[in-house]
């Protein structure tokens, strides 16, 4: 193939990319916060993004950027999922429903979440005394 990046980029079916966000708290638990407390957030961002990257191997990392100018510190991760083992075309392709399938998402759910626990108990100058919401059916089905 001459140009795969215009063949993905040009397909209805593939993305050339995903991007993912990582985050602990809400809103309401942030708009309490100074921005220097924001910003004591930054080596458990880049934490979880190390317990993604673990968790997703083949989910090759871009950009990872952490965002100080919204409702909460969060990470901006955009990288591009790599599946192997195609019979047609090449062994390799860009395939974000092969990598991300369902039971997937649902794994990496309660790692991220058992992740965040572990920090938030770790961490009480940040987060005092509170706790992670109960997953919920619904919540985080797209990353």
């Amino acid at each position: 193939m001459k140009d795969y990046l215009k063949y993905v980029s040009d397909s209805k079916k593939n993305d050339v990319a995903a991007e993912v966000l990582l985050q602990i708290g809400d809103k309401e638990f942030w708009g309490q916060k100074t921005i220097e407390e924001w910003k004591e957030m930054t080596p458990l961002l880049k934490e979880q993004l190390e317990a993604f990257k673990a968790a997703v191997p083949e989910f090759k990392v871009a950009s990872a950027v952490i965002h100080f100018d919204e409702s909460s510190p969060h990470m901006q991760v955009v990288g591009v999922p790599v599946a192997t083992g195609y019979q047609r075309g090449m062994k390799k392709q860009v395939a974000k429903t092969k990598v991300f399938t369902k039971e997937r998402m649902e794994q990496l759910q309660e790692l991220l979440h058992d992740q965040a626990e572990k920090l938030i108990q770790e961490h009480p100058e940040i987060f005092g005394d509170e706790t992670l919401k109960q997953k919920e059916k619904g919540r985080n089905n797209d990353m």
